[in-house]
């Protein structure tokens, strides 16, 4: 009997159960392990040979109520077929002295990762290590009291700054590309900022730009 022929679904689903892509980058801040774009594209590229399909992503710009968004399109192809998945990231509202292609560029940059997300069903989950009660017995008795003490007490705007400012400075990032940011996540400055989860994504974003975004 010959071997029945694969359809872009065979393939696209032995492509999303063989996908790897671990949070190998860490936050020192915010405390937890991320995946970055180009994490997703370095892992896909081992597939594609193996697989035989092709991918290609691109951004279109899209009104919607006055406000700019970029749409990211993610195409799986095989064999004459296609599926794909689009995501939406908003770009902020564009102030005197920004960066026009750096405002776009971190928006593509989102709405690329979480389209390609989708597609492949990358998860969000914790980490193995994380989720494995062993280990996370060990590390509550093993964390001096003084250190527990610490992490129960509210969250202080002070250090965020100085770990943010000591990052900004180490990266080299421009006052337009901070300003860039900020609007993204709803933020003039940083000193606004009072929330962990909100500093958090402002961190990150900081951390993981680029090169020609950070100027």
């Amino acid at each position: 009997m010959p071997e029945k022929k694969k359809t872009i679904y065979d393939v696209l689903a032995e492509v999303q159960s063989k996908l790897n892509v671990p949070k190998n980058k860490y936050n020192s801040f915010g405390g937890y392990k991320y995946r970055s774009l180009e994490d997703i594209f370095e892992a896909v590229k081992k597939l594609q040979q193996e697989l035989n399909f092709n991918l290609i992503v691109a951004d279109d710009m899209v009104i919607v109520n006055d406000r700019i968004y970029v749409k990211a399109t993610a195409t799986f192809m095989y064999n004459g077929e296609s599926i794909a998945v689009s995501a939406f990231a908003r770009e902020p509202e564009i102030k005197k002295g920004m960066d026009v292609a750096q405002v776009t560029g971190a928006s593509s940059s989102y709405a690329r990762k979480y389209a390609l997300s989708g597609l492949f069903l990358l998860d969000d989950n914790q980490d193995p290590d994380e989720t494995n009660t062993e280990t996370q017995d060990k590390v509550k008795k093993d964390i001096p009291k003084k250190e527990t003490k610490q992490k129960n007490e509210k969250w202080d705007n002070k250090q965020f700054l100085e770990l943010t400012n000591k990052l900004i400075k180490e990266r080299n990032i421009s006052d337009n590309a901070l300003k860039i940011v900020l609007e993204m996540h709803g933020f003039k400055t940083l000193e606004e900022i009072n929330d962990k989860e909100k500093a958090t994504e402002v961190y990150k974003a900081i951390k993981t730009m680029k090169v020609e975004e950070a100027k």
